[in-house]
C-alpha cells in the first residue's frame, strides 16, 4: 500500500428501521478505518449488486494508486452510487 490516503474500502450493511423499511448503509473506509457513510432506503438487490461492483472497481483503483491525483475522491464515488440508487 502506498502512502496515498483515499477511500480504498467499503462495507455494505442492511438493516430495518422502526417502520420495517429496508435500510442500506454504505461505510466508506480508508485503510479499514471508518471515513464516511451513506444511507439509502428501499433498495432492491439488483441495485445493491451494481453498487457493489462499482465500489469494488473504484476502491481497487484507489488501492493501486501511488499518487493522489490518480485516485477517485469521495464525492465522485458517492455521486456514482447515487446515480445507481436513484436511477438518474
Amino acid at each position: 500500500m502506498s502512502k496515498v490516503r483515499a477511500v480504498n474500502g467499503f462495507e455494505i450493511r442492511e438493516e430495518s428501521n422502526k417502520d420495517n423499511r429496508r435500510v442500506i448503509i454504505i461505510e466508506y473506509k480508508i485503510d479499514n478505518e471508518f471515513f464516511a457513510q451513506s444511507t439509502y432506503y428501499d433498495v432492491d438487490e439488483e441495485k445493491i449488486q451494481k453498487v457493489k461492483e462499482k465500489l469494488e472497481d473504484y476502491t481497487s483503483t484507489n488501492r493501486e494508486a501511488e499518487e493522489l491525483c490518480r485516485t477517485l475522491h469521495l464525492p465522485t464515488i458517492v455521486h456514482s452510487v447515487d446515480r445507481i440508487m436513484y436511477d438518474y
